[in-house]
């Protein structure tokens, strides 16, 4: 998972539909464009949001002020469905005369554009994000790690990160309000959710070693801007503002501890599920696919899959003659014993097969033991907007390295999101394009690659690859039960019975386990998986049509240079250069 907190995306609607008041709209020259386009994340971000220290190296000179101090973020259903509606930035953007503009100007036009429109959250919907307090992906469970990453460049930076702590049982006191007002609606967190919310923040709170004292000490001990005395001072007021911060967790669980509910179901059991179904397949999963069109492919998906599966075990009978007695964890897919040297000899396969980039600088970091229990094996964390070619790059790790996570390690690292976001970076697109996040073109890319890398595994890559097909086949059904739970009303006796069909021995438990993530996180595996899946069958357009014409590193030039986008913006690329290859082909 990418762990950039890509804050316009939950807040676009609040920001940009009240940039501009009405006026008459002469059409710009196209000279403006660039200035339009640079004005933006100013005219998105308030100067007060403290993803501005996530997203930037140095924010006042990017144009934001060092007079506010930043606060943690939150936005009521009140102030979203309060904002004007007349969309006037996208006016504004669309009296650009199009053909007028460059082909880097078309690009950000052709993304802005899309994401505005993609991202108009209706009224009658906002109260269905379920962002707020999820167990997962919800504003307490990524916080801590989000202040771990917070840096401390100046005095603004460290009075803003006490003010944000110590303001934290307030911050915290409306998002249980908040949370109050969506069980109202019929909309809240199920109950299983809730216990998770519970859990999480009660954990967090008796943590009295917080690894956010010592942290955030290392970054006061490296501050060339205080004396060695107001060094001493900052780290005696970080000891009390954790304090408040795990306070202000305790709180929280006590609170929500306060709600009684027994929902537990899909969206489409709450008013507006089913739309707002559609619109997280559109605006997060970034297809123009409606349920029934995704629910169709994925059944020819799982029978081409199923059918690659069978011919692939049949090649291999060593494989076929011991099935019941595999054992995953005895697959050998490397002898590195760091995290480190696998990154490394991935970064070593890039030349030949993808544009090459020169060798980052990163580190490999320890999920905290508190949020361990939360957290996904590795993540990345992308680096600021502004970072220039020195930018040490950050992977956390989920416990101890152990050589079965290759290809998780491929997937947050090279040639992952860490590579993806590097090559995104060295293209010098404005810094509107790192604020708009397409997940599913991000996390698309990263279930793609891991695909790519399998002939690649130094060990045992025939059965690497045979556990590829089984997972793969796996996360096709998850997809289905997204669309089962959340569009059809499945219960968990109907997920129970579907995943059983194709794969014996799961537990009541286990498929509990699932049914709780995919109602918490509707379309969470579509991000993956189902855009993973559009990836690949991409790659395989261009080949067939190319034949021995195909070039990998070209090929992967263009899906790469559209940057994070829709996935249907990257077909039409696609599209056009498996057209130009053939007239060239033609023409010699």
């Amino acid at each position: 998972m990418n762990i950039k907190k890509k804050i316009l995306a939950a807040m676009v609607a609040v920001f940009c539909l009240s940039l501009f008041s009405g006026c008459l709209y002469i059409q710009p020259p196209p000279q403006d464009f660039d200035a339009f386009v640079e004005a933006l994340p100013r005219e998105l971000i308030a100067d007060s949001d403290y993803s501005l220290n996530l997203l930037y190296e140095d924010p006042q000179a990017a144009g934001f002020s060092e007079e506010v101090l930043y606060e943690l973020p939150f936005t009521s259903i009140e102030e979203y469905t309060n904002g004007d509606d007349d969309n006037d930035l996208l006016k504004r953007l669309e009296a650009f005369s199009y053909n007028s503009l460059s082909e880097k100007q078309k690009l950000t036009y052709d993304i802005v554009r899309d994401y505005l429109t993609r991202r108009d959250l209706p009224e009658e919907l906002v109260a269905l994000d379920n962002n707020y307090l999820g167990s997962f992906t919800g504003f307490q469970a990524e916080l801590p790690l989000l202040l771990n990453e917070y840096k401390i460049n100046n005095q603004h930076d460290l009075e803003s990160y006490f003010h944000m702590l110590d303001t934290s049982k307030e911050t915290f006191k409306k998002y249980y309000e908040n949370e109050l007002e969506r069980q109202k609606l019929g909309v809240g967190l199920t109950k299983s959710s809730l216990e998770g919310a519970i859990e999480q923040a009660r954990n967090f709170s008796s943590d009295k070693d917080c690894f956010l004292i010592d942290a955030v000490n290392e970054k006061i001990d490296a501050a060339d801007f205080l004396s060695e005395e107001e060094k001493k001072d900052a780290k005696a007021r970080n000891a009390q503002s954790v304090e408040t911060l795990l306070e202000a967790y305790a709180q929280l669980a006590e609170d929500l501890s306060t709600i009684e509910t027994e929902r537990d179901g899909g969206l489409c059991t709450v008013p507006n599920g089913k739309d707002y179904y559609s619109y997280l397949l559109k605006a997060d999963a970034g297809v123009d696919m409606s349920p029934e069109e995704v629910s169709a492919f994925l059944s020819e998906q799982k029978e081409a899959y199923l059918q690659a599966f069978i011919r692939f075990i049949g090649s291999h009978p060593e494989l076929a003659e011991d099935l019941e007695n595999f054992d995953r964890n005895n697959v050998q897919y490397c002898d590195f014993e760091t995290a480190e040297e696998n990154i490394d000899y991935l970064q070593s396969i890039i030349p030949g097969r993808f544009p090459e980039l020169p060798n980052l600088q990163y580190k490999v970091q320890q999920v905290p033991a508190s949020m361990a229990e939360n957290f996904s094996p590795a993540a990345y964390v992308s680096a600021p907007i502004d970072a220039g070619s020195d930018v040490v790059e950050s992977i956390y790790l989920n416990g101890d390295y152990e050589q079965s996570l290759f290809s998780t390690i491929a997937h947050e690292g090279y040639p992952g999101h860490m590579y993806q976001d590097a090559y995104f970076r060295s293209l010098e697109l404005p810094d509107i394009h790192s604020l708009m996040s397409y997940t599913g073109y991000t996390e698309g890319w990263a279930v793609y690659v891991e695909q790519q890398i399998l002939e690649e595994i130094p060990g045992d890559s025939t059965t690497a690859t045979f556990l590829w097909y089984n997972d793969m086949i796996m996360n096709i059904c998850l997809c289905q039960a997204d669309i089962g739970i959340h569009w059809e009303g499945w219960s968990r006796d109907d997920l129970l019975t579907f995943l059983s069909q194709d794969f014996g021995g799961l537990t009541r438990e286990a498929t509990d386990e699932i049914y709780d993530l995919i109602v918490e996180n509707p379309v969470y595996y579509q991000h993956y998986f189902l855009s993973g899946m559009l990836f690949m069958d991409m790659r395989q357009q261009a080949e067939e049509a190319l034949g021995r014409d195909f070039d990998e590193v070209e090929y992967h030039e263009v899906v790469l240079s559209c940057g994070p986008a829709p996935l249907s913006y990257v077909q039409e690329k696609v599209d056009d250069y498996i057209q130009n290859a053939e007239k060239t082909e033609k023409a010699a």
